[in-house]
């Protein structure tokens, strides 16, 4: 029969169950502290805080691996280099905030770097979008050529859709992306 149900009978309903709340409930109090609890957290954060401030300068004055190294011995001294600054905040610190101190010094130091490198790249590009060609004399430089720009082998610019200026030659394709005003 097309429509029907076959021999599996369909599970019967139970109700409602209530089940527990969360155990990982925020607390949306405030802490309150005493003045001596204030003091030691003062004085926690000063110790950390010097220590974050010395890894991290440790981490940005590293020096290169030597270039002689091959993949397996560049690993090699990564992880000596990773264990010594552990085993050194351990020292002053436990365990755990030396591995909180060294994941947020390589992320701030990882991302610093991925801020220069976008930084410099952006400034490259600009300036090989900005860069002027060189004057060269053109087939029909001089007077009465037709050239707006004698000598460059541009013609007039022409405007595209979105209002900057586009240069276009025989030998370049060149776009200002800032239309020129005097």
């Amino acid at each position: 029969m097309i429509g029907c149900v076959t021999a599996v009978s369909l599970r019967e309903w139970r109700g409602v169950k209530p089940v527990a709340r969360p155990s990982g409930v925020a607390i949306t109090t405030r802490l309150r502290t005493t003045s001596q609890d204030d003091q030691v957290l003062k004085l926690v954060a000063e110790h950390l805080g010097k220590l974050r401030r010395a890894d991290l300068a440790l981490v940005t004055r590293r020096q290169p691996l030597g270039g002689a190294l091959d993949g397996t011995s560049k690993q090699q001294a990564r992880r000596n280099r990773l264990n010594a600054r552990k085993r050194t905040l351990t020292a002053e610190s436990s365990a755990r905030w030396a591995n909180a101190i060294i994941a947020a010094n390589d992320d701030q130091y990882r991302l610093a770097r991925d801020v220069q490198h976008r930084h410099i790249t952006g400034l490259r590009a600009r300036d090989a979008g900005n860069r002027i060609p060189p004057a060269r004399p053109g087939k029909n430089a001089g007077a009465g050529s037709g050239n707006r720009y004698p000598g460059t082998g541009h013609q007039r610019p022409t405007p595209t859709s979105n209002g900057h200026l586009r240069w276009t030659s025989s030998n370049t394709s060149w776009i200002h992306r800032t239309p020129i005003r005097n």
